[in-house]
């Protein structure tokens, strides 16, 4: 199985609002018309604790790299700049 390595940006977040339960991952050295092909699939965080969190890519995120991922329950702050694995 194949993967994705990605970079976790930030909470997703509006002027008076932050979601916990949903990320904004930057994917280095992808293509930006491939991220299409990403909606759907399983993305899997770890933290430094050992804590396994599994979310979903719902939709593409701005006009580069990047995407928006829901997860079931929100996740902890120490997981900002952590890798993400976004499975094919």
């Amino acid at each position: 199985m194949s993967s994705v390595k990605g970079v976790i940006e930030s909470f997703r977040r509006g002027l008076k609002t932050q979601r916990e339960d949903q990320l904004i991952i930057y994917l280095p050295g992808f293509a930006k018309d491939a991220v299409n092909d990403l909606i759907g699939k399983e993305v899997v965080v770890r933290d430094k604790y050992g804590n396994t969190y599994i979310g979903y890519v719902k939709r593409r995120h701005g006009n580069g790299s990047k995407v928006l991922v829901e997860f079931d329950k929100g996740l902890p702050g120490h997981v900002l700049g952590g890798e993400a694995e976004i499975r094919m």
